[in-house]
């Protein structure tokens, strides 16, 4: 038994996955020539027509390959846990399952730096070259920083979701529920308790890696968020690294590993539209009036939407009909952890707004930062001088 780490195992992983990242990145290159390409033309034609771009607009390739590259040398990489002859012939080899899984996960993980670095420096040199534009170095930096982060973390989603599932469209289907779920989820709450205090007082990509960020510049070009990324991405990887150890080859080809593991696959694909008409529930509560006829109706649709993609699920993975009216019992557990989050919201705001502070524990007040209350209203200059002062 060898270390964590086989040279051989990496160099293997490097090579099977050699075509796709050179034709990739190349493709990827060609494509992320256009936009400096217009920029130059457009100052050739309009002899002032110089342009300042942000970060995302000088190298939205890099943006956009965040998340492609990944699952493309994910599933290059591990697709031979989706056949029962493959599975069986890695797990044969002399080597611990954990050294197979690290070494082909450093060979996939040096194919998407390399390749974004490649497309960054690539974009870079071209917009320089044009003389066209500005763009912040220092910004395109980080932004190289945020995405590669963004792209290792991906990764990391994806062994996982392969290392748990035993089918390509099923792990797919997971990895894009692992990325997007954790948002949905801040979103929901975040929207209550705003409706429960006042706007702007919740802020979802303080919470949220690069990949699940909104798509503006302040958190591409941001240091913190770039760590706070790696250190998901790294811990995707301890976790995919357990379930590849523990998995067994029997899985190959099928959805899940048993039928309470498929529920629960079911149950998180129910759980989204269900949070969304919790969340929409939740605000006509608060608002103090009663429920009107088009809040049952969306309701309803977001019911429905929720059943749909709950037996769709099924159906693709099992390739069957039958039995579906077994699995309804389980759309119940989705639905009660949604009515759990509305009755969790409306107590809270209970508690809220049943609690008076005494006069003698305010020792100021003091408005809110967020100038979009007051937008429209008075002059920027004077909500911050107003915002600014604590009255006593």
């Amino acid at each position: 038994m060898k270390g964590y780490f086989d040279k051989s195992l990496y160099i293997e992983g490097i090579r099977q996955t050699r075509v796709h990242g050179i034709f990739l990145t190349l493709v990827t290159m060609i494509i992320a020539s256009i936009a400096p390409v217009y920029y130059f033309v457009k100052q050739f034609i309009y002899t002032d027509a110089y342009t300042v771009l942000n970060p995302i607009e000088a190298q939205w390739a890099n943006v956009a390959m965040m998340y492609i590259f990944p699952v493309v040398f994910g599933f290059a990489l591990f697709s031979f846990l989706m056949n029962r002859k493959t599975c069986d012939f890695y797990h044969s080899l002399p080597v611990k399952r954990e050294t197979l899984f690290i070494s082909f996960t450093l060979a996939g993980a040096t194919w998407i730096v390399l390749s974004m670095i490649a497309l960054n420096l690539f974009t870079s040199a071209l917009l320089f070259i044009s003389d066209s534009t500005y763009f912040s170095f220092s910004g395109n930096l980080l932004l190289l920083l945020n995405t590669t982060a963004g792209a290792l973390a991906v990764f990391g989603v994806i062994v996982l979701a392969i290392s748990i599932t035993g089918q390509k469209f099923t792990a797919l289907i997971l990895a894009i529920f692992i990325l997007t779920l954790p948002r949905i989820i801040l979103f929901c709450f975040g929207t209550s308790v705003e409706n429960m205090v006042y706007t702007g007082i919740f802020k979802i990509d303080m919470f949220v890696p690069v990949t699940m960020g909104n798509w503006d510049a302040g958190i591409f070009t941001s240091l913190p968020s770039a760590i706070y990324t790696f250190i998901i991405a790294i811990l995707l990887f301890v976790i995919g690294c357990f379930a590849f150890t523990k998995r067994k080859s029997e899985l190959a080809g099928n959805s899940s590993q048993n039928k309470y593991v498929q529920y629960a696959f079911q149950s998180l694909i129910a759980l989204p539209f269900l949070l969304f008409m919790a969340t929409s529930l939740t605000s006509e509560i608060l608002s103090g009036n009663e429920i009107q006829f088009d809040s049952i109706l969306l309701c309803c649709i977001f019911i429905v939407v929720s059943l749909i993609l709950f037996f769709t699920f099924e159906i693709t993975t099992k390739r069957s009909i039958n039995k579906l009216h077994k699995s309804l019992p389980v759309f119940g557990i989705s639905l009660i952890v949604s009515a759990l989050f509305v009755g969790l919201m409306v107590g809270s705001w209970h508690i809220i707004d049943n609690d008076t502070i005494a006069a003698e524990e305010v020792k100021y007040i003091q408005f809110n930062s967020n100038q979009q209350i007051f937008s429209g209203y008075c002059p920027n200059d004077y909500v911050e001088a107003i915002y600014n002062h604590k009255f006593t």
